[in-house]
């Protein structure tokens, strides 16, 4: 859904038309993929067709490979450490750079240390 510009604001923009209102909605719905603009939705937008970081890859291997052997599911180790599932299916598959604190959560409900997901 597209976010709808107020038309009582026009008038509140002094040597803005219109046009430029639109054209300037029309810029900020896209977003950087990949270091080219595309819209959302169009080819190449979604993580899966683009290449994932191959430093994010081996820590998410490395994560999945303790949450087997920890016996858990993906859901488990979202809930325990505080995330949704999606989010740890896509750290596992080296889509997310994750933050400090995410890695304590993940090792820490692992129980592992820190350093055996580097």
């Amino acid at each position: 859904m597209s976010p709808r510009v107020d038309d009582s604001l026009s008038s509140d923009l002094p040597g803005v038309a219109r046009k430029d209102e639109d054209e300037l909605g029309a810029r900020l719905r896209l977003r950087r993929v990949g270091g080219q603009r595309a819209s959302e939705g169009s080819p190449g937008s979604s993580r899966e067709e683009r290449e994932a970081d191959p430093e994010l890859v081996a820590f998410g291997e490395r994560v999945r490979h303790f949450r087997q052997l920890a016996g858990l599911r993906q859901a488990d180790l979202a809930e325990a450490a505080g995330v949704h599932t999606s989010y740890i299916s896509e750290v596992e598959r080296g889509y997310r750079n994750v933050s400090y604190r995410l890695i304590l959560n993940i090792a820490r409900s692992l129980e592992v240390e820190p350093r055996d997901l580097m």
